[in-house]
């Protein structure tokens, strides 16, 4: 059921585009530095995501196992009376304690993984508005890219 959302949320456009770079536009070395970050930022958040879709996928399995427990001890609080019943009850309280924990883990990590895709998609637009079908030259290259991978290695 919880699974479903990760699903239709999945199927933004989450991927990094096809990095092609062209004799297009020459970009300056700041455009290029910009670009670095750019590429690195997306990298990051893409990673974000998947971070916490274990996170959530972890917190989901919590809940479900807590809320089978819960089942188990309320079946039993039909049948038993005394102080069994209140041991149930104290159980019960307890392991809905528990499942509440998690349900708050699972909800604060849907909201940052929504925060982090509309980030990653932010920043996949200005990359592909201003780093797509670009060139730099070989000066700045060498400057800027000097041992370095990410949006560098787009260039070789």
């Amino acid at each position: 059921m919880k699974k479903n959302i990760f699903a239709g949320l999945f199927l933004v456009t989450f991927c990094l585009p096809n990095f092609v770079m062209a004799e297009g536009q020459t970009i300056s070395k700041s455009q290029l530095k910009r670009c670095m970050n750019y590429y690195e930022r997306i990298v990051e958040k893409k990673g974000n995501v998947k971070e916490l879709d274990a996170v959530i996928e972890e917190s989901d399995d919590k809940i479900e196992f807590f809320e089978n427990q819960m089942k188990d001890v309320k079946s039993q609080l039909s049948q038993t009376i005394g102080s069994k019943r209140t041991a149930l009850i104290s159980k019960y309280n307890s392991l809905n304690g528990s499942r509440s924990k998690f349900v708050y883990v699972y909800n604060m990590a849907l909201d940052k993984r929504k925060k982090r895709i509309g980030q990653h998609n932010d920043l996949l637009g200005k990359y592909n508005e201003q780093c797509v079908n670009v060139s730099a030259t070989n000066a700045d290259l060498e400057e800027v890219c000097r041992g370095k991978g990410g949006f560098c290695d787009l260039f070789h």
